[in-house]
């Protein structure tokens, strides 16, 4: 049972989002250079084995394409994830591009609240905030700026399972469900070194429930808040 707090938090959460929604259009998308790409996904899940028949559902996503990175916005809230599996308060994501003389600057974001899952025999899972960010810089002539070119960071703000609190430190953490699979929290992974494109993708919240990841069955995958940059010089 969700504790009479939570939902009222939920509620004034999900008004909110929806009122912001209703005021703030989606700007129009703005092409930036092929030497940056970027995405950001607010929520993206996959039912699989007995719930495959959910198929994929990703709500809000800012520059699909990823082929270019450019200017873009979405958000919605409330969301109710298909088949009583969840809901959520309020999604929103962001990319932008930025070019000067010499730099071209581009950046990913996705900002998730108020989460309760209930996924069938596993824990309730609550978060209150989720949030990732990616940024890529390049210089123009494709030489290095000073400091990294790609840099990804992540948030989680209070997650509980069960009931139980969890804090939840800066770097990666992942907690084993036994049977079910992993929750990987503040995850980050990315393509080796040399290689072109080089991609990072940060995610604040993985729920990995297949085989592969220990569980006796494949059930889903879900993520939230990822965000996605690259960049395709050596």
């Amino acid at each position: 049972m969700i504790r009479s707090p939570l939902r009222r938090f939920a509620i004034v959460t999900w008004a909110f989002a929806g009122l912001i929604a209703t005021l703030v259009p989606k700007p129009a998308a703005a092409a930036g250079t092929t030497v940056i790409s970027c995405r950001a996904s607010a929520l993206r899940l996959t039912g699989l084995g007995a719930l495959s028949f959910i198929g994929t559902v990703e709500p809000v996503v800012s520059n699909s394409s990823q082929s270019v990175c450019a200017n873009d916005a979405d958000g919605i809230g409330p969301f109710v994830l298909p088949n009583g599996l969840g809901i959520v308060g309020a999604l929103n994501t962001q990319t932008t591009f930025t070019k000067t003389a010499l730099l071209h600057r581009g950046t990913a974001a996705a900002v998730v609240t108020t989460v309760v899952l209930f996924i069938p025999g596993a824990p309730i899972i609550t978060v209150e905030f989720l949030a990732s960010q990616v940024e890529v810089t390049c210089h123009v002539d494709g030489t290095r700026p000073a400091g990294n070119r790609i840099v990804g960071t992540s948030t989680v703000v209070g997650l509980t399972i069960e009931g139980q609190p969890i804090v939840v430190p800066p770097g990666p953490l992942d907690i084993p469900l036994p049977l079910l699979g992993i929750l990987h929290l503040n995850e980050k992974t990315r393509t080796p070194p040399g290689t072109t494109p080089h991609v990072l993708t940060q995610r604040a919240l993985h729920l990995d429930l297949t085989v592969a990841a220990g569980g006796l069955a494949d059930l889903l995958d879900l993520v939230i808040a990822e965000s996605v940059g690259d960049y395709h010089l050596p």
